[in-house]
């Protein structure tokens, strides 16, 4: 018997994929759901009226995929336009520069046919590169709501996780914030959803300068604000509400990934406002940046060479605190020198 054959209907994939000018990648990402073993997938791409060959390429598929284009209001619109026009039991959607691993929605199907009280189910995803090589594989963690929030820390990758309809409807679809997603767990976690991590790489995401993750300017306050927002809400566990200024140093915290582009004034922005918002944070800030310049590609390699002796040399873990302020102290010179 066919494999997918062996799968009930009872679990049907909508995916949808907002797209504005990204002719150039589109075509594999659509291709990749249209590549699936599943038989019960429908592929809806909402674009906002690209003016790139977008159009040619949408037409090319005929009655293989649905499509609209027209003047949207960024990719939560684009996103929930979408879902609203499907009929999947499961919902998901993948930017125009990513892509499903083949296989990745029989996988999601079975782990939903055997787990009925599981809303979100999310795998790894690998990082490419421009040319097509891998960079990295983000790996899967469980979602923990409360732990999540306080270290600000995203441990879904939004290409592999697929969510039930019942729960998208129960919430409202996603916001209109750069972080979507983030913003999407924390407001699925404080309706009661529950979430299932594999360890399985599920998808991919091209690395290139365009993409929104690469905007300081617009994900940090993003960030920040899909905190604060969680934070506000009135079904955050009582347990997490001491620990306000934490999160908040954290979400400023998260941005220290910028330093593998080498984005010092923001970097050291974020750095500021951390201790600035929970000085008795100033060790776990200090840790985190020291994670971020030795594992961030792109970093110093001082940064990297301070990092992996901390780590890997049991006589100098004493000391570490020394040692994470004199890499702050780098980086502010480092900041200076570049600003001159």
């Amino acid at each position: 018997m066919d494999e997918s054959c062996r799968h009930s209907s009872d679990v049907s994939f909508s995916v949808v994929i907002p797209s504005f000018n990204r002719a150039a990648y589109l075509r594999s990402t659509i291709d990749s759901v249209l590549a699936q073993d599943y038989p019960f997938v429908e592929c809806i791409v909402v674009d906002a009226g690209s003016t790139d060959g977008t159009l040619d390429i949408l037409h090319s598929y005929g009655e293989r995929i649905t499509w609209l284009s027209e003047p949207d209001d960024g990719p939560y619109d684009a996103i929930n336009k979408g879902w609203k026009r499907s009929s999947g039991s499961v919902l998901a959607w993948l930017n125009a520069d990513d892509a499903y691993e083949p296989g990745a929605l029989s996988r999601a199907a079975r782990l939903f046919e055997d787990n009925s009280e599981v809303d979100v189910i999310h795998g790894g995803c690998a990082k490419l590169g421009s040319d097509g090589d891998v960079l990295a594989i983000w790996g899967t963690r469980q979602w923990d709501y409360v732990a999540n929030l306080l270290s600000c820390s995203c441990t879904i990758d939004q290409p592999a996780s697929f969510v039930r309809r019942e729960m998208v409807e129960r919430v409202g679809g996603v916001r209109r914030i750069a972080v979507l997603d983030f913003d999407l767990w924390f407001r699925i976690s404080a309706a009661g959803g529950t979430f299932l991590a594999v360890d399985d790489v599920l998808a991919t995401a091209c690395e290139h300068p365009g993409r929104i993750t690469n905007r300081p300017e617009v994900m940090v306050p993003a960030v920040v604000q899909a905190i604060d927002d969680a934070l506000r809400d009135p079904r955050l566990p009582h347990e997490a509400r001491r620990w306000r200024r934490r999160a908040r140093s954290a979400a400023y915290a998260h941005g220290f990934y910028f330093v593998g582009q080498q984005r010092w004034r923001w970097v050291a922005y974020c750095f500021v406002s951390a201790i600035r918002t929970d000085p008795a944070n100033m060790r776990g800030i200090l840790a985190r940046l020291l994670n971020a310049f030795e594992f961030e590609p792109g970093s110093p390699r001082w940064a990297k060479a301070i990092g992996w002796s901390v780590r890997n040399r049991p006589h100098l873990r004493g000391f570490a605190p020394a040692l994470q302020l004199l890499m702050a102290g780098l980086l502010w010179r480092e900041f200076r020198r570049r600003r001159a």
